[in-house]
Order: C-alpha cells, then sequence, then structure tokens
C-alpha cells in the first residue's frame, strides 16, 4: 500500500514538472550570477553613453 501512494505521489509530481533541491539551487546560483553580469553590463552601458554625450557635446563645441 505504502509503495502504491509513493508512486501515485511521484507520478503526481512529475506532472507538475517538479524539480529536486539540488537542480534548483544550481539554476538559482545561474540565474544569480547572470543577474550580477547584466548589472555589471548595464553600468558600462552607462559609461559608455556618458562618454559619448561628452565627446558629441565637445564636437559640437566652434
Amino acid at each position: 500500500m505504502e509503495k502504491l501512494i509513493k508512486t501515485a505521489i511521484k507520478h503526481a509530481l512529475d506532472k507538475l514538472e517538479v524539480v529536486d533541491r539540488a537542480e534548483f539551487d544550481v539554476q538559482s546560483e545561474a540565474l544569480s550570477k547572470a543577474l550580477a553580469h547584466v548589472k555589471e553590463l548595464e553600468k558600462e552601458i552607462t559609461e559608455l553613453r556618458s562618454k559619448i554625450e561628452s565627446i558629441a557635446s565637445s564636437d559640437q563645441k566652434p
């Protein structure tokens, strides 16, 4: 009976596409790294835009 219940629960969880804790932790770490990288890239883009604006405004001065 216990085996039948475990099998039914496992089948129900498989249908829900639930991941185990280890896989969740791996994906969570990958997401954290990706978000940190995005923040670095956003900062770099902001700095480059500022440099471009500075160059463009100095080029327009007679």
